[in-house]
């Protein structure tokens, strides 16, 4: 069992883990981010590195990432409003359409959106004759079925599973409220986590110093 002053000394810390009297899951705050390196691919918009080489992430328009992502890939047949393209060993298809058109089922055409979901930016056909939302506006996140978009700010990564949606992190400068629903700002996650190694330290070293009582010594 513990004794009266560990219960005092883990309710100091306890009470030191607060950030302007908000709790928060600093597990999840995202590292300083990388500088962007320049991208050398021809028509690529946005390359990574991997394993040492360059790989392209998206080319640009009317253009594909190749198999082995080295290179960008001029499309053959143009598909009207089609703004980014992929390809198998045979055909080319349309991954997604302009804003304000929809990819069909078949990823072959772009079709105009006449009853759009809000703040959605990119549309697909879910099934003949409805459509669903691929990509929503900035803090919007789509739903599970696709149907509407959901509002989260400053959520760096946001899960969508069936009946679980939520955000998983959030972006630099902000953590993670315990009950998921928010992204509180702080000074910046490195320092966050200083502040409560220092608070720590200042609990234990006042610990240190209260008086323990009367210890009784057993002897075998």
């Amino acid at each position: 069992m513990f004794n009266k002053q560990a219960l005092i000394f883990f309710a100091l810390i306890s009470f030191s883990l607060q950030d302007n009297n908000c709790l928060v899951n600093f597990e999840y705050c995202e590292e300083e981010e990388e500088q962007k390196k320049t991208v050398t691919i021809k028509n690529c918009k946005e390359s990574y590195m991997h394993d040492g080489n360059e790989e392209c992430d998206e080319c640009e328009t009317h253009y594909y990432v190749s198999e082995d992502r080295r290179s960008c890939i001029q499309v053959k047949d143009q598909i009207e409003n089609c703004i980014s393209y992929y390809a198998d060993s045979e055909n080319e298809f349309c991954y997604r359409c302009d804003k304000g058109y929809a990819r069909s089922i078949d990823y072959k055409k772009c079709s105009k959106v006449e009853n759009p979901i809000e703040h959605c930016v990119y549309f697909s056909f879910i099934r003949e004759g409805e459509i669903g939302c691929d990509e929503c506006e900035k803090d919007y996140y789509h739903s599970y079925d696709r149907t509407h978009c959901i509002e989260f700010k400053n959520c760096n990564y946001f899960i969508n599973y069936e009946e679980n949606e939520h955000c998983e992190y959030c972006k630099r400068g902000y953590a993670l409220s315990y009950d998921g629903k928010n992204c509180i700002q702080s000074k910046t996650c490195t320092k966050f986590v200083i502040k409560i190694i220092q608070n720590v330290v200042n609990v234990f070293l006042i610990f240190i110093q209260m008086p323990m009582g009367n210890v009784k010594k057993h002897y075998v």
